[in-house]
């Protein structure tokens, strides 16, 4: 089977270029020019030329993908936009039936404790004068905010799960705190 082809002519008085398809069906042409006595402007001109097919023969390609969509693979797609147009109930589907919110606080919190110890090795790498406070003042503060948000999003958590229990009339199921 023949392949796609891309025909430049590069002459005195103008530059040409085409695209043609598998079947040799002109898919693009194009014309300008060329720059009288100026060879980086005639290299920049084919180069424009060049880019413009690319980019037209790259969006004849992405539409005739969808042109040969079958019946199924339509079928497919409009059933995915419907799913889309569903109403569902966040609370259900994110937490599931009975199951409590969780904050992410303490999960950030204890993340950016990490990345604090992981800054805090490269005092290992024998770093010294301006670059050591640097590193020692962007460790210290990663750990210190993150075990802030850690111990405040955990305490939130108590303070959510004792409002929860006191509007239903039961004992808060919490876990001791690590703070």
């Amino acid at each position: 089977m023949p392949q796609p082809s891309l025909g430049i002519d590069l002459g005195g008085t103008k530059i040409e270029i085409v695209a043609l398809d598998r079947e040799g069906r002109e898919v693009l042409r194009r014309r300008t020019p060329t720059p009288q006595g100026d060879y980086a402007a005639t290299i920049a001109a084919a180069v424009a030329l060049v880019a413009a097919v690319a980019l037209g023969v790259s969006l004849y390609l992405f539409a005739r993908l969808f042109a040969k969509e079958t019946d199924e693979e339509r079928r497919v797609v409009a059933e995915f936009f419907k799913k889309l147009d569903t109403p569902i109930d966040v609370a259900k589907e994110v937490y599931g039936a009975g199951r409590k919110q969780v904050s992410t606080l303490p999960l950030v919190g204890r993340t950016i404790m990490f990345m604090g110890i992981l800054v805090s090795a490269a005092f290992l790498t024998g770093i010294s004068g301006g670059e050591a406070i640097a590193v020692g003042i962007m460790s210290g503060g990663l750990i210190f905010f993150g075990g802030m948000m850690w111990v405040l999003g955990k305490r939130g958590e108590q303070k959510e799960a004792e409002e929860i229990a006191a509007l239903s009339g039961r004992v808060p199921n919490v876990e001791p705190s690590a703070s």
